[in-house]
């Protein structure tokens, strides 16, 4: 029992500490790959370096599978908000 109680505690913190870095994740792979049209590309880079992080952890309470589903969305919504607050600015349109 304390082994389950403490793998959950471990998966949680994990989990935490993986979503709290994904901005920082996400604007590297946006300075890395400035500009539009490149989302589907830009969202595999990151869901790769999530997939490396819990491949690399080891006696976590869930499977990459199990993560992704609701990485994939926080990652939309900081996306949202980032382009909402102008953080990756769209290109000019030429006038």
């Amino acid at each position: 029992m304390i082994d389950r109680v403490r793998i959950a505690v471990e998966t949680a913190l994990f989990v935490f500490q993986l979503f709290s870095r994904l901005p920082a994740a996400i604007k590297a792979v946006e300075e890395a790959m400035p500009g539009q049209g490149q989302g589907e590309l830009k969202l595999r880079m990151v869901r790769l370096w999530i997939e490396a992080a819990v491949e690399a952890a080891d006696g976590l309470a869930l499977s990459f599978e199990d993560l992704w589903p609701k990485a994939q969305s926080v990652i939309g919504d900081i996306v949202a908000s980032f382009n909402e607050s102008g953080e990756f600015e769209k290109p000019r349109q030429p006038e």
